[in-house]
């Protein structure tokens, strides 16, 4: 994938253990160095996940918010324990979430894609792939300003995305907006800075400030995380038709509450859950069943069309603390 203006190809070992590296497409301005420094920072490598772990199992709480987690670690063993929040550039993450509302994942990949190749910088080519580098907020203020931004990504798929993010970009530079500032600040700041940008509401901001900004311990709630919160917290939390600020700052609490600081984590390891299947819950899955009962008879299921890892030789991923491997969660997996 691309990182920065260079493409890294990462293998994992097949006992779910050493990560490795390599860099297909190199940027001559960036030493060996700076490259292990961003994959570090990227994969959030500081952040010590066997010792949360360690502090959660201890914590002795009797919730069914943290049953069910317990729930999913025992089931899902390291595939949800090392399962890490990345660190993305705070545009990229603000961009691609303007991309998710009402979507899904396949289409909002195919969209980025095309948001990349049309404004981004030619990377390189590698295997018959074009790469490119996620575009820069420079090179989209030029359109905004200059031409028809909106129209132009109308015209590559993102209906009435298009006007969003047009006019995010004319704000952020308008109002000359520094995200990157914002990296661990207060989360009421950073909150009221994302929910001015055109498009973004509640959950877009949180996912922003999860995966970018430092707020480990935001829980965005979306569909599948109010799936989860209404089985949880069913008597707890006053649940309306539609998510209410009210509601959606209690089940915020209910799962800081548990799990502290890096709440986020845990609802990024619960989602996962849910999106997977891997679910301990016999009622919950129960309940599911019966709510896609009415589309499965339509459905059909459609295999991978991923490649396998190619067999090259690699560098190891920049030290950290030894629980640095396992899944990461995607920002692109919210919807």
């Amino acid at each position: 994938g691309v990182l920065g203006r260079q493409v890294v190809e990462l293998k994992q070992d097949g006992d779910g253990g050493t990560v490795q590296y390599r860099v297909v497409v190199p940027d001559a301005s960036a030493s060996a160095e700076a490259t292990e420094a961003a994959l570090t920072q990227y994969f959030n490598l500081h952040v010590d996940v066997s010792s949360l772990h360690c502090e959660w199992l201890k914590s002795g709480s009797t919730t069914e918010l943290y049953r069910q987690w317990r729930g999913v670690v025992a089931a899902g063993g390291e595939r949800c324990v090392y399962l890490r929040v990345l660190r993305q550039d705070p545009h990229e993450c603000l961009f691609t979430f303007l991309c998710t509302q009402n979507n899904n994942v396949a289409r909002i990949t195919q969209m980025v894609d095309k948001f990349c190749a049309a404004y981004g910088e030619a990377l390189g080519e590698v295997e018959g792939t074009s790469w490119h580098a996620f575009p820069t907020l420079e090179r989209l203020g030029a359109e905004a300003f200059s031409g028809d931004l909106e129209g132009a990504l109308r015209g590559l798929g993102f209906g009435y995305r298009a006007k969003f993010v047009d006019g995010t970009v004319v704000s952020l530079l308008e109002k000359r907006t520094d995200l990157m500032s914002l990296r661990g600040g207060a989360y009421a700041d950073v909150l009221e800075v994302l929910t001015a940008l055109p498009g973004v509401g509640r959950k877009v901001a949180d996912c922003v400030a999860l995966f970018s900004l430092d707020q480990h311990q935001v829980t965005p709630i979306d569909v599948h995380v109010l799936r989860i919160a209404k089985h949880c917290l069913a008597g707890e939390v006053d649940f309306k038709k539609t998510l209410t600020p009210t509601a959606y700052n209690a089940v915020q609490a209910a799962f800081e509450k548990d799990f502290g600081p890096y709440a986020g984590w845990v609802h990024s390891m619960l989602f996962h859950a849910e999106m997977t299947g891997l679910d301990t819950s016999t009622k919950r899955q129960q309940q599911r069943a019966k709510s896609e009962g009415s589309s499965s008879s339509s459905s059909s299921s459609s295999s991978s069309n991923a490649s396998p890892p190619r067999k090259r030789k690699a560098q190891r991923l920049p030290k950290g603390p030894p629980e640095g491997r396992g899944e990461e969660a995607h920002s692109e997996s919210h919807s």
